[in-house]
C-alpha cells in the first residue's frame, strides 16, 4: 500500500508543467528578439560599410576614414559576441 502512495505522487505536477511551458515560451521570445536585434545591427553595419566606401571615393580625410574603420570593427566585434551569446542561450535551453 505504501508503494502505491509513492507512485501516485511521483512526477511533476500540472502546475510545474504549465510553468515550464511558460518559461520555454519566454525564452523562445527572448531568443527571437535577440536574433531580430542582431539582424538590424547587421543591416546598420552594412550601411556603415557602404557609407565608408562612399566617403573613401569622395576623398574623405584619413582621420575620418580611420574613425569610421574603428567604429565598423567595434560593431563587428559586438555582433560576433551577440551571435555567440544567442547561440549558447539557444543550446542551453
Amino acid at each position: 500500500m505504501a508503494a502505491s502512495v509513492g507512485i501516485s505522487k511521483a512526477g511533476p505536477k500540472r502546475h510545474d508543467l504549465r510553468e515550464d511551458r511558460r518559461e520555454i515560451g519566454r525564452d523562445t521570445r527572448d531568443i527571437r528578439t535577440d536574433r531580430r536585434d542582431i539582424r538590424r545591427d547587421e543591416r546598420e553595419r552594412r550601411a556603415d560599410v557602404r557609407d565608408y566606401r562612399a566617403d573613401k571615393e569622395d576623398g574623405a580625410s584619413r582621420r575620418e576614414l580611420r574613425e569610421d574603420r574603428r567604429e565598423i570593427a567595434g560593431d563587428t566585434r559586438d555582433l560576433h559576441r551577440d551571435r555567440r551569446d544567442v547561440l549558447t542561450k539557444d543550446q542551453r535551453d
